[in-house]
């Protein structure tokens, strides 16, 4: 619950004691909400896990990718704007462990040639490869900052490689706009209208819906064995090969809900920021008993101390639905935003 809520709360309960009796009118001045009682052991658990594991938010996707395992990142909303700067954040460590190809569903498929051209050259000035990222994350319907900002990091982490190193591929998943590059619709690519209801109801339904995390990472990779980074959303279809990927998925502070109870919580506001960046898989101890409470179907959560951010929709950017604005209101409405 917010500190908003929990204010109105201790006014609500103020209000009632005042009312009930005139007997008690001394203590009513001293009613408030009683705070929550954690269970010390399960608190000093977490306590144990986070000395020895706290500030390594990609250990555990890592060593997946080192063994070859293929990931895929499904978040919660594709208007989360702190999930965005989780993958950014994590992302030079997934390089050094093999990753050279990213499958995003920001991107419209049928331009693949424009995409390349921006994260990886020629490489034009930094004004018009920030106007070409807007209209490609225009063209796949996710016309916001965030988005291309992504895009550009990549183009900028490629510059920076040395010359020996092979560059990061991202792949666009969105088919939601058929043809190709070389069609007739490809050919009025910059012409494209940001946000149609025709485009945006072809999104809701089909993107990716055929594809499963297996296929898809098969069809990305340049070669047997090297490992694929899947960056999704709910469109696609839940496979049931995923013995061949890990899932991951993101917690920062403001989740809609507390987690196990709020105990996560409690106990990182009682250590310093650092300690509050991590990787765990809930099947594993200490979290595998906390699962009782409450279920986590990824195979590895990241921790961060993101806050939970809306993202910011582009100035040219027409979203006809208005995905996005609704999303930051239904934040500012449960109080984490």
């Amino acid at each position: 619950m917010s500190e908003s809520g929990m204010k109105k709360d201790a006014a609500v309960l103020k209000f009632l004691c005042f009312f009930s009796t005139a007997a008690i009118l001394v203590s009513v001045l001293s009613c408030s909400r009683e705070p929550v009682v954690f269970n010390s052991d399960e608190v000093s658990l977490l306590n144990r896990f986070l000395d020895e594991n706290a500030g390594r938010p990609s250990s555990l996707v890592t060593a997946e990718l080192k063994n070859g395992k293929d990931v895929v990142f499904l978040p919660d909303s594709p208007f989360r704007a702190d999930s965005i700067f989780m993958v950014k954040a994590i992302l030079p460590a997934m390089y050094d462990s093999g990753l050279r190809n990213m499958g995003v569903f920001f991107l419209p498929e049928c331009y693949q040639k424009s995409i390349d051209s921006i994260i990886l050259g020629p490489y034009g000035d930094d004004e018009t490869a920030c106007i070409e990222a807007e209209k490609l994350v225009s063209a796949a319907l996710m016309g916001y900052e965030e988005y291309r900002d992504f895009i550009l990091y990549v183009r900028d982490f490629n510059r920076n490689l040395p010359e020996e190193k092979e560059a990061l591929h991202l792949w666009g998943l969105n088919a939601s706009l058929g043809g190709t590059e070389d069609s007739e619709d490809g050919k009025d690519y910059f012409d494209v209208d940001a946000g149609s209801d025709k485009d945006a109801e072809r999104l809701e339904s089909n993107a990716g819906s055929e594809d499963k995390p297996g296929t898809l990472a098969g069809r990305l990779r340049s070669k047997e064995g090297e490992p694929v980074f899947l960056w999704l959303n709910k469109n696609y279809a839940d496979s049931g090969d995923s013995d061949l990927f890990v899932s991951i998925g993101h917690f920062g502070p403001g989740e809609e809900g507390p987690l196990w109870g709020g105990i996560l919580e409690h106990v990182l506001e009682e250590r310093k920021l650092p300690d509050r960046s991590f990787s765990f898989r809930p099947s594993e101890p200490p979290f595998q008993e906390l699962q009782n409470k409450e279920v986590l179907n990824q195979n590895i959560m990241i921790v961060t101390p993101f806050p939970i951010t809306p993202v910011t929709q582009l100035e040219n950017f027409e979203d006809k639905n208005r995905s996005a604005s609704k999303y930051k209101r239904h934040l500012k409405k449960i109080g984490v935003y």
